[in-house]
């Protein structure tokens, strides 16, 4: 007999509690093989029982070829997913490190583990992983108007952990009380593992925010905006001065001209390519800001499919110089003053 000792690599972030761990993996957490298995050459997880059966070492044997397969497939920047993988590469270690075996009964399976099957067992690894995403992404929720409160415990005089802005994603973990449902709190991001959080039900939709955004605003779009449009104006544009807008660019955009803080009074759709007027700006200073997009909806005041959005550093100082003001858009390599980027929510909010 000699004893089996097949150590497996551990990947980076600290371990979670365990009964979370466990609940993270849900239903991708499965031991045992259930396909590419011949009838005879049965995989059975090992018992408590010092001594492997065929059975038991020819699981161990397999099951390190697939957490071969899904380390190479795990995306180490993606904590949870990790997390998956080592727990798996625990209850490995726990049930085959350290165990004898008959020399038999290895040579016996190492002569299944043909090439072909090696590279079987680890497209299984990789599948656990690929499984695992859409999985999770099954249980992707969004906010679906105003500001959605996280709180630790499923009642409105708990303890609130954080918000969420109109449109933003949460991943739900299945778990219910009455009209709350359990999230993954604070969302996953590099060097971080999920806890949990409580959320009213009611504010939430399924998919991403991005998906339901674009429903919003496609159910609002009214009559599509067209090149030149000015679609807000809340000053009088009374002036002989124009202020022209050249777009370089291959998408359409969408000029805010800010005169006070946060807050446009005059903006402007520009179609990829084409130049625009707006005749009458009286003078002022102004902030300007742009997006790109497709798909302009009315009713939100934006593009419906979202590109980029943008702000320049500078305000100019319109019509105290001259009568005639010409902005371009222009990407980042034709352009003489750079533009900084800002988040798309913060846009749609001037």
């Amino acid at each position: 007999m000699v004893a089996i000792a097949i150590p497996r690599k551990i990947v980076g972030w600290s371990t979670i509690a365990g009964a979370f761990a466990l609940a993270m993996v849900g239903t991708t957490f499965a031991l045992a093989s259930t396909g590419d298995v011949d009838a005879e050459a049965v995989e059975i997880i090992p018992d408590a029982d010092e001594q492997l059966t065929q059975s038991e070492l020819r699981w161990c044997i397999f099951e390190s070829a697939r957490l071969d397969g899904e380390i190479e497939e795990l995306d180490a920047r993606i904590v949870w997913e990790v997390e998956n993988y080592n727990v798996r590469s625990r209850a490995y270690q726990e049930h085959c490190s350290d165990r004898k075996y008959s020399e038999g009964d290895k040579s016996a399976v190492e002569d299944e583990l043909t090439p072909a099957k090696r590279l079987s067992l680890r497209e299984q690894g990789v599948a656990r992983v690929m499984d695992a995403r859409a999985e999770r992404e099954n249980r992707r929720v969004h906010v679906k108007e105003h500001v959605a409160r996280v709180l630790a415990a499923p009642e409105h005089a708990a303890e609130e952990l954080g918000s969420v802005a109109q449109w933003g994603d949460l991943v739900a973990t299945g778990r219910e009380q009455g009209p709350w449902h359990e999230v993954e709190w604070p969302a996953a991001a590099s060097g971080e593992m999920p806890a949990a959080g409580w959320v009213l039900g009611g504010l939430l939709g399924r998919g991403a925010g991005t998906d339901g955004r674009f429903a919003y605003c496609e159910q609002r779009a009214g009559d599509r905006a067209t090149h030149n449009d000015v679609v807000r104006r809340d000053i009088d544009l009374h002036t002989i001065s124009s202020f022209t807008v050249e777009n370089g660019l291959e998408d359409n955009a969408y000029v805010k001209l800010v005169r006070e803080q946060d807050s446009a009074v005059v903006s402007l759709f520009v179609a990829a390519k084409q130049t625009a007027s707006l005749i009458g700006l009286p003078s002022g200073s102004y902030e300007i800001v742009f997006a790109t997009g497709s798909n302009f909806s009315r009713g939100c005041d934006s593009f419906s499919q979202r590109g980029t959005a943008q702000r320049f550093p500078n305000r100019i100082d319109y019509g105290h110089r001259a009568v005639v003001w010409t902005l371009s858009l222009e990407s980042e390599e034709d352009g003489n003053a750079r533009a900084d980027s800002i988040s798309y929510d913060e846009f749609d909010r001037l």
